[in-house]
């Protein structure tokens, strides 16, 4: 297996960073020496000491590439970790997703081996609600955009991509096929899908959405950054 870089967009939650990694070291991601991973921690979240979140990468992989910005931008987050990437593979994690479990991550690398078009498989957070209007391609259906939940990316395309996206827009939303921009123009290339080989369940379960319940923060909207509850 050729090395894999994992970047990670993070906010200071050590303890939820690691039930994170223990999920995917445990389901998916098992020789740590195959795996490097690149972690932006910005500085918001819980009061502890940012290196907290370093020390938790450290305890799972060797090979640990961090930045501890001083101010957070979740599009700057996500620029940074991509322009690290070395890999040929990378798997886009974030710091708060629960891998429900064990899947093949090879099975996933020759899938898209087997099409150049095909350039992200994520792992599905719904489950058959968002399988079934698309049919089975053997082991992934087709989805119509990129999505940054846990998803593995071809790193070529990462290394391309990266240069053309803006800091001050949400990189979610700016990763659409369009006409607006050369970046957009370029993502109409090419293809996305869900992964389905080892079950058409839910795959994956976003943990963050109940840490931010018992918290005093909130995604801003279009989800540029954190915010206090309640402020502007």
């Amino acid at each position: 297996m050729k090395k894999i870089d994992i970047t990670v967009s993070a906010t200071i939650r050590p303890k939820l960073f690691q039930k994170t990694l223990l999920s995917f070291t445990n389901n998916m991601l098992k020789n740590q020496l195959d795996y490097r991973i690149i972690l932006n921690i910005d500085p918001i979240g819980e009061k502890k000491d940012p290196m907290d979140m370093v020390e938790v990468a450290r305890g799972f992989f060797k090979d640990v590439v961090y930045r501890i910005p001083n101010e957070p931008s979740f599009p700057e987050a996500v620029i940074w970790c991509w322009k690290q990437v070395e890999g040929d593979y990378v798997l886009h994690l974030e710091d708060d997703w629960k891998l429900l479990m064990p899947i093949n991550i090879d099975n996933m690398i020759e899938i898209l081996n087997n099409d150049p078009r095909l350039i992200s498989l994520r792992l599905s957070k719904i489950g058959k609600p968002e399988t079934v209007s698309s049919p089975d391609r053997g082991g992934y259906i087709y989805y119509p955009k990129l999505s940054l939940n846990p998803t593995l990316l071809k790193g070529s395309f990462i290394k391309k991509i990266v240069n053309l996206m803006d800091p001050t827009l949400n990189p979610e939303k700016q990763l659409r096929c369009g006409k607006a921009t050369e970046r957009n123009r370029y993502l109409c290339s090419f293809l996305h899908g869900v992964y389905t080989k080892e079950s058409l369940d839910q795959i994956v379960k976003d943990t963050g959405r109940s840490w931010m319940e018992a918290t005093e923060y909130e995604k801003d909207i279009g989800f540029i950054n954190w915010r206090i509850k309640g402020g502007i």
